[in-house]
């Protein structure tokens, strides 16, 4: 297993940042709504769901539930909501922690020794996020120092101006975020940073060549090579 990243970044720095669900791990198939149920439990309602969520943050999700049930929640009522999202995520993998995605740990050591440093950009909430990568044991692999949530992220726009923002002081930084969904896609476009899409969530690998990302993979294992060919160029 790879040893944990430093805390700075190199002069010359290649930053990978990761989704987690569908990228990281596999996409829990429970039928489950954990937002709408965090919400319906703190607010004692019974208010219904929405029907697509993929590539949103936690903020967004909970907001847009609220939103659809004609409610505006409050700082504190956010914070509560979270804080049931949280136990929720921790009892459902105290026995059964999320699957790896095929292939990713020889990925993630191929990666390592190209001096690529491994960031997290999620829509998980913080505390989420680490929950979850600390049960599938791939905590040693990131620096969480280039690690941004959607806790405080009302969009995934917004979740990567900020990454852009926080780096900014990192002149000759180059980024790569890689994602399973659209709406990773279109963040980074907007904002002019390559995207690697992968098809090992919700979306096919069809639909995600639809918005011309700059790289697109079946998953980890069948186009290693091809994922590899790009950030060894990446690297340079």
């Amino acid at each position: 297993m790879s040893k944990k990243s430093d805390n700075n970044l190199p002069a010359k720095s290649r930053l990978l940042l990761w989704d987690i669900d569908g990228t990281l791990l596999e996409i829990n198939k429970s039928k489950v709504d954990r937002h709408l149920n965090a919400i319906n439990t703190v607010l004692n309602v019974e208010y219904s769901g929405i029907s697509k969520s993929s590539g949103m943050t936690d903020l967004e999700i909970v907001k847009e539930i609220a939103k659809n049930n004609c409610r505006e929640l409050t700082k504190k009522e956010i914070s509560y909501v979270f804080k049931d999202l949280e136990s929720q995520t921790i009892k459902e993998l105290s026995g059964r922690p999320l699957k790896k995605n095929k292939y990713l740990i020889p990925a993630l050591n191929a990666i390592s020794l190209l001096k690529i440093t491994n960031g997290i950009l999620t829509g998980n909430s913080k505390n989420r996020a680490i929950i979850k990568i600390q049960s599938s044991g791939l905590l040693s692999y990131f620096n969480f120092k280039y690690a941004y949530f959607g806790g405080a992220a009302p969009n995934r726009m917004y979740l990567v101006q900020k990454c852009i923002e926080s780096l900014g002081k990192h002149s000759d930084t180059k980024i790569t975020i890689i994602g399973d969904s659209p709406r990773d896609i279109e963040a980074a476009a907007k904002f002019g940073i390559n995207v690697i899409a992968i098809a090992t969530g919700k979306h096919s690998y069809e639909d995600l060549l639809k918005f011309n990302p700059t790289l697109t993979l079946h998953d980890l294992k069948m186009d290693f090579d091809i994922l590899m060919n790009y950030l060894r160029d990446f690297a340079k």
